[in-house]
């Protein structure tokens, strides 16, 4: 009976060591400079995302930007409660108080993407600094 869990062991143990010995892998969480900026549109892509978060931090957009921050909490707007709906964990009000906090998202966000647009303008500097395409365009 042991001899069998002997010899058991002996071919799992050898089924391992044979399986698995190409640890190549695929990258699909980044985009590698030597196979993405093949065609004008790859180049074009990467030039103009910094302007996304430029238009999403100064317009009134569905991101929480930089006009919420700074109109909201003048005097000439508000955000009035008509119910339980309105209140939204109270951010409005210690926005128009001047009074929030550094977990409100709405005076977070601004600055988050303000800087992530700054930021995002480095990757293609960095990128095609050692980069030579003859047919960009």
């Amino acid at each position: 009976m042991q001899k069998k869990h002997i010899v058991l062991g002996m071919v799992a143990l050898m089924s391992r060591a044979a399986a698995c010995t190409n640890l190549d892998e695929k990258v699909y969480t980044e985009l590698v400079a030597d196979t993405y900026y093949n065609n004008r549109t790859e180049v074009m892509t990467t030039v103009l995302r910094p302007f996304t978060h430029a238009n999403a931090w100064a317009a009134p957009t569905g991101q929480v930007g930089y006009w919420r921050v700074s109109e909201l909490s003048a005097d000439q707007l508000a955000w009035p409660q008509k119910g339980i709906h309105g209140f939204d964990g109270g951010q409005w009000i210690r926005l128009h108080n001047h009074s929030w906090t550094v977990e409100d998202d709405i005076v977070w966000n601004p600055w988050r993407l303000m800087f992530w647009g700054s930021g995002s303008v480095t990757i293609p500097l960095a990128t095609w600094r050692s980069w030579t395409s003859p047919g960009s365009g």
